[in-house]
């Protein structure tokens, strides 16, 4: 997948937008349409009629958004001149009220071609709009769980569990008596992160669970994810494994999520029209520091499985290679051994997620597991008018609609 970046949109602008941006956030996005289709293009009628022809490339930008004349979205660049962003899915601009969008934002999508197919450098059609300070960098306060009020039982519960990881990174004598607090550990925070009360939290939050602030390489980082049942695909949710910003994503080819391949990190949880912690709330176990022989191999394992899928040389079958055993095949490369767990462990994302949790301290303990650091994060699902689900806790005849 290629990726335009911010500078390249840039430096092909030709002028500055008559609209000059004002104070204040944006309302909505602009609508558009580029008329008849380009031959090399993509088209979105996705929520409408009109037709907007969109650049193969797919691309990140990032700046400050704030509002034009209209009050619709602009998106602002030191030094740069400001690009309008558009969409022609009228229900995209609830993407405006996702939680921390203010100022610094990261946008997905693609550039546009005008009607003579050539681009568009003033304007961006936005297929998601994300806070970066929720994936990158240090744990900002304002997402820092350990700060927030209003949750102590799950924060008594990551302190048990950061215990237990610290015994691990002490006492090999963990590695030989997994049972020794490390199960108990592991099960009270996946029951704290599955309360209902707090699967429907509208606020993300990150906690760092084991290391320092250092600053370690992205291809050293491995994420497992975990997203709450839709009520419409599956038992318990949906997981995925990620690897350098990649997330590997198995459902049925042809299916309403789209067919087995890698997308980007941002493209999966905030995407517009399949983004998954927009319809269900997304926790992501992330790994990170570890070492690039390790990495590699999980790379190979995963992305030869979701390739077979794509090509179809591996017919999909729900409970042969659905995305928990791909996903938990490959992280056996980490030194996690859940396919050798019960049958409901190794086949259902959230009793997978679950016996995850309780695996690091004895595998960091015993040498298997090298990870330099380990976080949570807390990806909320919003009111959205596509939304359903929950959490992934909840039984079949109570999957409720959330907003």
């Amino acid at each position: 997948m290629f990726l335009l970046t911010a500078v390249t949109v840039a430096t092909v602008a030709s002028s500055i937008l008559d609209a000059a941006p004002q104070p204040g956030s944006p309302d909505r996005f602009a609508a558009y349409y580029s008329g008849p289709p380009c031959p090399t293009s993509q088209a979105d009628r996705t929520y409408s009629q009109f037709q907007v022809n969109l650049s193969a490339e797919q691309a990140m930008l990032s700046g400050d958004l704030v509002a034009g004349e209209n009050r619709e979205a602009l998106l602002l660049r030191e030094g740069l001149p400001p690009i309008r962003l558009v969409t022609n899915a009228s229900r995209a601009d609830w993407l405006l009220s996702y939680p921390l969008i203010m100022n610094q934002v990261g946008i997905w999508g693609h550039g546009i071609l005008r009607p003579d197919c050539s681009t568009d450098a003033d304007i961006f059609y936005v297929k998601a709009i994300y806070p970066p300070v929720l994936l990158q960098g240090r744990i900002d306060a304002r997402v820092e769980l350990m700060n927030r009020p209003g949750v102590e039982p799950l924060r008594r519960s990551v302190l048990h569990y950061r215990r237990e990881l610290s015994r691990g990174m002490q006492s090999r004598k963990v590695a030989e008596n997994p049972e020794d607090g490390m199960l108990r550990a592991a099960g009270n925070l996946a029951e704290e992160l599955f309360e209902p009360g707090a699967a429907m939290e509208l606020q993300p939050w990150r906690v760092r669970l084991m290391g320092g602030d250092e600053e370690l390489p992205g291809s050293s980082t491995v994420e497992i994810l975990v997203s709450g049942s839709d009520g419409s695909v599956g038992v318990f949710g949906h997981i995925a494994a990620a690897g350098g910003g990649m997330v590997y994503n198995v459902y049925p080819k042809g299916s309403d999520r789209g067919a087995p391949g890698p997308v980007h990190l941002a493209d999966y949880l905030f995407n517009a029209e399949r983004g998954h912690a927009l319809r269900r709330p997304t926790w992501i176990l992330r790994l990170e520091g570890l070492p690039e022989e390790m990495v590699a191999a999980f790379h190979q394992d995963i992305s030869a499985q979701v390739e077979d899928l794509e090509e179809g040389r591996v017919p999909y079958h729900p409970t042969a290679n659905n995305c928990t055993i791909v996903s938990l095949k490959a992280l056996g490369h980490l030194g996690f051994q859940v396919a050798k767990a019960r049958y409901f462990t190794r086949r259902f994302p959230r009793p997978a997620f679950t016996k995850i949790l309780s695996d690091p301290p004895h595998l960091i303990a015993s040498g298997r597991l090298k990870a330099r650091r380990v976080e949570m994060i807390y990806v909320p699902q919003v009111p959205t008018r596509p939304a359903v689900g929950g959490a992934p806790n909840r039984p079949l005849r109570d999957r409720s609609k959330v907003g």
